[in-house]
């Protein structure tokens, strides 16, 4: 049975799930996203037989803002926290979209944390013009709620085929978004708005980027760039789907982080 506890992280406090017991998974969510993305996974993960750390980020999902300002860099400082508080010395590392930005960060400045890196819809610090755009959304969503952008973030990030065959899928993430706090919402668009390149991670870290066919936000020619010079790396890309690679395949990400925890 999932656990769901208040973390101290810094100066406040963040929702961690916590579900098993074993070698420890931590999965970071995306911008609109929270913990609840990767239940699929968690359960199968902990019946795998290991422990899995699930937490929202500050002003995501249960967890309040609780900074006046959060950066990728935050995140980063807070899901170290967090392992510190568990006690956790090394972890395989999962993020999606902005949480891969978060895991990254994490790999590069605290490499002896990481076992291994699965990095899912990667993206990279938006262009000058993307990262206006993105702040645009972000006044939009303080000044009239989440769920003013719900639709056209699921136009853009949802693939066809998802929305055609699996309804259930995109009201999922519609509620994801629609139930958002407005200013933790907004100030994540702005924390990808200001990211920055993670640094260099070791290339002997293992890596695996998975990339949906019909990502338009981070199709699969990203990860392949994101993975050109790392040396122990993988590119695996999944026919039909879009960004929301956790919910759109979410058996697929299971069994491909489980081969990750058993080193295959």
């Amino acid at each position: 049975m999932t656990e769901i506890a208040m973390m101290a992280a810094g100066d406040h406090e963040l929702s961690v799930a916590l579900d098993g017991t074993g070698p420890a998974v931590m999965l970071l969510h995306g911008i609109g996203g929270t913990s609840a993305v990767y239940q699929g996974q968690a359960a199968a993960l902990a019946a795998a037989g290991a422990r899995v750390i699930r937490p929202d980020f500050a002003g995501a999902g249960r967890s309040p803002l609780g900074r006046s300002r959060i950066t990728v860099d935050s995140h980063a400082a807070d899901a170290i926290e967090i392992l510190a508080g568990l006690n956790i010395d090394q972890v395989l590392m999962v993020g999606h979209s902005m949480g891969g930005l978060v895991a990254r960060t994490i790999a590069a400045t605290r490499p002896d944390l990481v076992s291994r890196l699965v990095l899912l819809g990667a993206v990279s610090p938006p262009t000058p013009a993307a990262a206006q755009s993105i702040r645009n959304r972000a006044g939009r969503i303080r000044e009239l709620g989440s769920a003013v952008v719900a639709d056209e973030i699921l136009d853009a990030s949802v693939s066809a085929e998802t929305r055609r065959l699996r309804p259930e899928v995109t009201a999922f993430i519609r509620r994801l978004i629609c139930g958002q706090d407005a200013a933790g919402y907004a100030a994540n668009n702005e924390a990808l708005a200001e990211a920055t390149e993670p640094g260099e991670i070791p290339a002997g870290l293992p890596m695996t980027l998975v990339a949906g066919e019909q990502d338009r936000l981070s199709p699969p020619e990203l990860s392949v760039r994101i993975a050109a010079g790392h040396g122990d790396r993988q590119v695996v890309v999944i026919p039909g789907i879009g960004h929301w690679i956790p919910l759109e395949a979410s058996s697929q990400v299971a069994s491909l982080v489980i081969s990750s925890l058993d080193g295959s």
